[in-house]
């Protein structure tokens, strides 16, 4: 049975078939958008990953934004700021740290 990947209505064993299908077709080009962002091979899959969670769980409110591919392509681009973000912070907490540790 194949699932349209833009379908609009779900049913629970659908579901996960429209998982399978949006993961076949955009895995790919979503790894590659998130590598441009993250510059981390080993990143960028694990935002993939979320972001296939994330469209999982709000599968049902897509709606709200008319296309499919715009939809799933800003979820990956923000989750890439999120981690981008995410990782900045830690560099510098830990160069402050090693900072005032070299200076005691």
């Amino acid at each position: 049975m194949s699932v349209n990947v833009e379908t609009r209505t779900y049913e629970t064993a659908d579901a996960e078939q429209w998982l399978v299908e949006i993961m076949d077709t955009y895995g790919d080009r979503l790894t590659k958008l998130a590598y441009s962002y993250v510059r981390d091979w080993g990143t960028a899959q694990e935002v993939v990953q979320d972001v296939f969670l994330i469209c999982y769980k709000k599968r049902e409110s897509y709606e709200e934004t008319g296309y499919f591919k715009a939809w799933i392509y800003q979820i990956t681009i923000n989750r890439c700021k999120d981690v981008l973000r995410t990782a900045w912070v830690k560099r510098v907490v830990v160069n402050n740290s090693l900072f005032q540790f070299l200076n005691a």
